[in-house]
């Protein structure tokens, strides 16, 4: 299911399956919380192209939205993220 036109990123959300075209190495799964009606994960560490910093290592707490394409993350993580 496509999330946003082509022109705008072209985001896709596949439920049900994997698509490894998307990315490389080995799928990670996480445990999942749901702590105030909200799913949250930890992640050890994120990288972006290869690229990581040391604000990007763990562990680190997000709240994923499954009914958009939002991911929240801490300011701090966000504003990293930009620059990696």
């Amino acid at each position: 299911m496509l999330l946003t036109p082509e022109a705008d990123g072209n985001a896709v959300l596949t439920l049900g399956g994997i698509d490894k075209t998307k990315f490389e190495g080995d799928l990670v799964y996480a445990p999942l919380s749901s702590n105030d009606g909200l799913w949250q994960v930890t992640s050890s560490q994120i990288s972006v192209n290869g690229k990581t910093a040391p604000s990007l290592m763990g562990p680190l707490h997000f709240v994923v939205d499954s009914g958009t394409s939002n991911i929240v993350a801490d300011t701090k993580i966000v504003k990293v993220l930009i620059f990696v």
